[in-house]
């Protein structure tokens, strides 16, 4: 939350960890009970990576589109934290374990150009 400062200035809040994990959350509320764990943004990029990749060999497309979306929107968020960009390319899928299925080369077609750069080749 933003802070009003006695000089009349405002501490603007990045979005950063917390807000993404409630985010999180409140968009994927089947994923809240793993997410409220999860102590660090490179694990709530983990759980998010797991659910993409659950989703993907339960032939659920949409809903692994759907997390993905949710992580481009994080990351195009006004004051995104840049630690929000070092998960998704440290934590988040691996473009090699897409690659092995068809659903997963279909997914990697959809993704946001954002995260292919960050995910890398």
């Amino acid at each position: 939350m933003d802070r009003h400062l006695p000089g009349g200035g405002v501490l603007l809040e990045m979005y950063g960890h917390d807000l993404l994990r409630a985010d999180a959350a409140r968009r994927l509320p089947g994923l809240a009970p793993e997410l409220v764990e999860c102590a660090s943004v490179h694990e709530t990029m983990g759980v998010l990576a797991r659910a993409v990749m659950d989703a993907l060999s339960r032939a659920d497309e949409e809903a692994a589109a759907g997390i993905c979306a949710f992580v481009e929107g994080a990351l195009g968020h006004p004051r995104a934290h840049g630690d929000i960009a070092s998960a998704v390319a440290l934590t988040f899928i691996e473009p090699a374990t897409l690659q092995r299925t068809a659903a997963g080369r279909r997914l990697w077609d959809r993704l946001p150009e954002r995260i292919k750069r960050l995910l890398g080749p």
